[in-house]
């Protein structure tokens, strides 16, 4: 990890010139090695990096360890209380860029679109959009789950962070900021973006993990997910669903 640290060191200083008006948003709860190589792919490209973290460590010398090591790199690390939403909007404050991309901490695969990214956020023209998701794991249903998704939010423009939301930074001031809620902050900053147009859904993927619909059931997933988002369309608040989301947490979570 050293060693190929100090030579993308070098290699950043070689190419300052190339800045990207183009921040990375990444919100966790807790720093992790695959974070520490997301991070390294992202600063090669030329990116400024936003890493938002909720709150105490649970190895805190581990913790400093990797910290320590995004900092080398160049990442700005800030905090907020947890909460995705307003982890994401803090980190929006904090990114002195035009162009902002938001990178759940599990995301892999990103290279494609960061180069897409790099050809628009050269640009001046206003917008925001999506990639494909492809839903990791060896269960086949993943991959019609992970198609599906894509096909509603390419129909519908309502996105979810699985697919790494990207925004020019005007809109979200036309829209008051990204929204500081605890949960269905995707759905909403789609829904208020989605009036202004210029939504854009390029047929380029980035992977996750689909761990999480393994682990709780693909079926009972998909309906869970489903009943959230139609109570949420209905007038439920972010707050009364995060707390049916995580029923046995006293804390919040990210």
């Amino acid at each position: 990890m050293r060693s190929s640290l100090a030579l993308l060191k070098t290699s950043m200083t070689d190419s300052q010139a190339q800045k990207l008006n183009l921040s990375v948003i990444i919100p966790l709860k807790e720093i992790s090695d695959s974070v520490v190589a997301l991070a390294e792919i992202i600063v090669e490209a030329g990116c400024s990096l936003v890493v938002v973290q909720a709150e105490a460590a649970d190895n805190p010398r581990r913790q400093q360890q990797q910290t320590t090591t995004l900092e080398e790199l160049g990442a700005d690390i800030c905090y907020s209380s947890p909460s995705r939403g307003g982890q994401i909007a803090r980190g929006v404050l904090q990114a002195d860029t035009d162009w902002i991309w938001v990178l759940h901490a599990d995301s892999l695969h990103v290279e494609p679109a960061l180069k897409y990214l790099s050809r628009l956020s050269s640009g001046s023209v206003p917008a925001w959009g999506r990639f494909d998701v492809n839903l990791l794991g060896a269960h086949p249903a993943l991959a019609m789950i992970g198609f599906l998704m894509n096909l509603r939010s390419r129909w519908t423009a309502i996105c979810t962070g699985d697919q790494g939301m990207f925004f020019h930074r005007s809109l979200l001031r036309d829209i008051g900021g990204f929204p500081n809620q605890r949960l269905m902050e995707d759905i909403e900053v789609s829904r208020r973006l989605k009036g202004l147009g210029g939504f854009l859904a390029p047929k380029i993927c980035i992977s996750t993990s689909g761990e999480r619909w393994l682990r709780d059931g693909l079926v009972s997933t998909v309906l869970r997910m489903w009943r959230w988002r139609l109570r949420y369309f209905l007038g439920a608040s972010a707050d009364e669903l995060y707390a049916e989301y995580y029923p046995s947490e006293h804390e919040d979570r990210v």
